[in-house]
């Protein structure tokens, strides 16, 4: 018996240490074993100056270096961890003048990260690692998405610097910018979302188009990371020109110290700087309301102008007849009504109960916008069936903004019918089904070239053509939701 006891106490110390060890596999959480760049501290000067070794970046065949400076290391990013297959590899070489990073060819553009180790990797401070804090207390009690991680905190003590370079081709920028895990749920997925905090507003070029904001999102497509990687995206393109605020962006490739970290979407983050300099008003000026209920920006200010639209809401179910009136003083209407069709289109599950924003500025004449935002539960997420759900059902059940407007004024004549009107014209015009597939077809064909390796990094699926079944649901889903809309919307 004290041999068994021994035994376990030794078992158990042996685990922890390799749980807690840097460069030592822990069979408790699966950690993957990835060649980095290892960079400790001095190695890169994060004050005033640039790297104390120069960087430089090529794009071409790997070809092998005098001096590869890498080395065999262990880092853990979720539970759910699967080990990566044949990735494309940064040839990293050291010379007279510093390090040399190249990277095979891609038809995305390539967005290098480089950092000290244990800023994104580290067990007690790395904000890329599940770190010490899966120690707590029954974390392990608890839903894979709601345990205590590194990855998991919040604010500006979970950020941390790195020297960004964007690789097209044509011309490299390098540049240092603070970064930090970003996201809810999906912090927990094992190919994470970063934020990037340029020192001032970046201007970047998407769709031939210059957009600009200071702060910026390596996206890993959200909740549709492990299924077809474009719903959140396609719902962007298809309102590009419905006059409402959204995430555009476009497809890039991300090495982080030189390692192969896939595909994510790089993204404006729709925050005070991005909106006072698209409308030219001072960022303390700017209002935001996120669900449920948070102020995100603007303090009591902005507590105090969304306190008025609700109550104005309320008003109006009573049946007062100068309700309506009320609130279109305060918020754009018409915005409301095509962010609700768009949202009872793409049958968004995760909404109005999650998932929304609004915007005003502080000026008393301005009025209440809706931001369209993370819809990756639209596009028949949820599988069969998802073309009949009953989106009027989901609103009927809810009381968060979008859905207490629709109920408090579903017996005015006007509303319901600006509302029927809405939901039809999107459903033939905007989101037609030509549209649909055009803007499906051109999302897909960006990311075919590269996603073998995005699937060999991170299993997310069994195959390519496993992931393109995926594409082809949201295109049938475009064409069975169209006929149960025309046939059940009334």
């Amino acid at each position: 018996m004290k041999k068994q006891v021994l035994y376990i106490v030794l078992l158990l110390t042996w685990a922890l240490y390799a749980f807690k060890s840097d460069d030592t596999v822990s069979w408790l959480n699966q950690h993957s074993q990835l060649s980095f760049l290892r960079l400790h501290k001095g190695t890169i000067d994060m004050g005033e100056g640039l790297f104390e070794q120069k960087l430089s970046y090529t794009l071409g065949l790997n070809k092998a270096g005098t001096s590869i400076v890498s080395e065999l290391i262990s880092k853990p990013t979720a539970n759910r961890w699967r080990a990566p297959g044949n990735v494309p590899i940064a040839s990293i070489t050291k010379s007279e003048n510093g390090y040399n990073l190249s990277f095979q060819k891609s038809e995305l553009p390539i967005v290098s990260l480089v950092f000290e180790e244990d800023a994104l990797f580290g067990y007690t401070e790395g904000i890329y690692h599940k770190g010490i804090r899966e120690l707590a207390t029954n974390n392990y009690k608890l839903e894979w998405w709601m345990q205590q991680a590194n990855y998991a905190q919040k604010g500006k003590a979970w950020e941390r610097k790195v020297k960004l370079a964007f690789v097209d081709g044509t011309e490299v920028t390098d540049e240092k910018v603070a970064v930090r895990i970003n996201g809810n749920t999906t912090r927990s997925y094992s190919q994470k979302t970063l934020r990037l905090i340029f020192p001032d507003i970046k201007s970047i070029e998407i769709d031939g188009k210059q957009v600009e904001s200071k702060t910026w999102i390596l996206r890993n497509a959200g909740n549709d990371w492990d299924k077809a990687y474009v719903r959140d995206m396609l719902t962007s393109r298809m309102v590009e020109n419905m006059g409402m605020e959204t995430q555009h962006g476009k497809p890039v490739v991300v090495y982080l110290n030189g390692v192969y970290w896939g595909i994510h979407y790089l993204r404006p983050k729709i925050d005070e700087y991005y909106l006072a300099n698209k409308y030219g008003i001072a960022k303390e000026d700017v209002l935001m309301i996120e669900s449920p209920r948070n102020v995100y920006r603007g303090g009591d200010k902005a507590l105090t102008e969304f306190k008025k639209l609700v109550n104005f809401v309320l008003e109006c179910r009573e049946t007062n007849p100068a309700c309506i009136a009320k609130i279109d003083s305060v918020m754009n209407f018409d915005d409301y009504f095509n962010y609700m069709a768009v949202q009872i289109f793409i049958a968004n599950t995760d909404w109005p109960q999650n998932n929304w924003i609004i915007w005003k500025s502080a000026d008393p004449k301005s009025k209440w916008n809706w931001i369209l935002k993370d819809t990756d539960y639209g596009w028949a997420y949820s599988g069969k069936g998802a073309s009949e759900v009953d989106m009027k059902y989901r609103v009927e059940r809810i009381s968060m903004l979008p859905a207490l407007i629709a109920k408090s004024l579903k017996n005015d004549k006007e509303f319901k019918i600006r509302l029927y009107n809405s939901v039809l014209r999107v459903t033939e015009n905007e989101f037609s089904e030509e549209l649909v597939s055009v803007q499906l077809n051109r999302l897909k064909s960006n990311l075919d070239a590269e996603m073998e390796n995005q699937i060999n990094r991170w299993r997310t699926h069994i195959s390519v053509q496993s992931w393109e079944a995926e594409i082809e649901e949201i295109r049938a889903f475009s064409k069975s939701r169209r006929i149960f809309i025309k046939e059940n919307w009334k």
